[in-house]
């Protein structure tokens, strides 16, 4: 898909994103994918710990017990354990209890799962956490497409959303990783060419120029309130090299759309002005 009319003009590179939808997909169909379209597989998801799948098991239980409470009670080096609970409303006195229903014991070295009180389905949560250890899930798929982003040099350029910019020299790249997303599920990942016209190009600054100046306001507010709070150096040095890294992104979207940000540059400008007063006044 292209955005504006392409004119014989060079192309700058493509803004992408996505949708995840019905996304339940096996190791091995994943890795028959990567082959398929020639992605590196240094980019598949790791494979799912037991953690997790355990988690993901009792996350699903939650959803299908709707009027239970599934809360984690415990977490070390031997086991994971959740209780369920009935929440009991108490109308007349504005109150209300939580009875024990179980609780679901995991043990980390016996690689099994026990109930407590034997009063929910034990095969069906093993059955769950078996399926749970063979499947990627959304999560892991959306972790999947940002690792691959962010290796081609990709800029995010709306938060909300996940908006990427792709430079043009890995475009090929990226439609692998198309190619691969649209054959999960219902899942649809769409990319727009930005070529080197005004038209495309203002549009695309347009979509960066917002998000970016609210991460600009939030990185340098944070770094002036640790700064007057007078934390730890350490946490303030952190935040000023997040605050740093948004402005050298920007650089590199100014190079690759070739374009002047002025109004930006003084903003930014403005906040490093106040970071060094901030900084003056807490010696």
């Amino acid at each position: 898909m292209m955005l504006g009319q392409k004119q014989n003009a060079p192309i700058l590179g493509e803004i992408c994103f996505w949708t995840l939808a019905d996304v339940s997909i096996t190791r091995e169909d994943l890795e028959n994918l990567f082959d398929k379209h020639g992605l590196d597989k240094k980019y598949l998801p790791p494979v799912v710990s037991d953690k997790k799948a355990f988690s993901r098991a009792l996350k699903d239980l939650e959803k299908k017990e709707k009027e239970k409470l599934v809360r984690k009670i415990a977490d070390n080096e031997d086991i994971i354990a959740y209780c369920i609970v009935d929440e009991i409303a108490d109308q007349n006195n504005i109150d209300v209890d939580y009875e024990l229903v179980d609780a679901i014991i995991f043990n980390k070295k016996e690689q099994n799962i026990k109930l407590k009180l034997n009063n929910v389905d034990h095969k069906w949560i093993e059955q769950n956490f078996e399926y749970f250890k063979t499947i990627y899930t959304v999560d892991d798929i959306r972790t999947m497409i940002v690792k691959v982003l962010k290796n081609i040099n990709s800029i995010l350029i709306r938060k909300h959303g996940g908006v990427y910019f792709v430079p043009k020299n890995s475009i090929s790249e990226l439609n692998k990783l198309k190619n691969i997303v649209n054959e999960i599920g219902l899942s649809e990942f769409y990319t727009l060419a930005i070529y080197d016209i005004e038209e495309t190009k203002k549009t695309a600054v347009k979509l960066f120029k917002e998000d970016f100046l609210s991460e600009l306001k939030e990185t340098a507010d944070h770094v002036i309130e640790l700064i007057n709070k007078d934390a730890h150096s350490r946490h303030i040095q952190n935040s000023i090299e997040k605050f740093k890294k948004s402005i050298e992104k920007l650089s590199m979207f100014k190079t690759l759309l070739q374009f002047e940000a002025k109004d930006i540059d003084e903003i930014i400008k403005n906040y490093q002005e106040k970071i060094s007063q901030s900084l003056l006044t807490n010696i």
